[in-house]
């Protein structure tokens, strides 16, 4: 049994944990269940986390987008800066 005796505040989760225990969840003889269970975690909030990298909406990376006229000299400066 828990007993809450403050305001409760909803968790941040950083995707690279979000990713790893879905993973988790996946990998063989696993039970969705447990494996929320044990990370404190609803059933439901696992499965929209399963949906979401499924998708392809759930990523531990960067996205850029660029207009077609930029070009590749300046493209290639812009990747060089955000992996730094």
């Amino acid at each position: 049994m828990e007993i809450i005796t403050g305001v409760e505040r909803r968790r941040r989760w950083r995707i690279d944990n979000k990713l790893r225990i879905v993973a988790e969840a996946q990998s063989q003889g696993a039970i969705v269940s447990h494996v929320a269970r044990r990370h404190h975690i609803s059933r439901g909030l696992l499965s929209n986390w399963r949906q979401q990298v499924r998708r392809g909406a759930l990523t531990d990376g960067t996205c850029l987008r660029v207009g077609a006229d930029v070009g590749l000299a300046a493209l290639r400066r812009i990747i060089t800066a955000v992996r730094r």
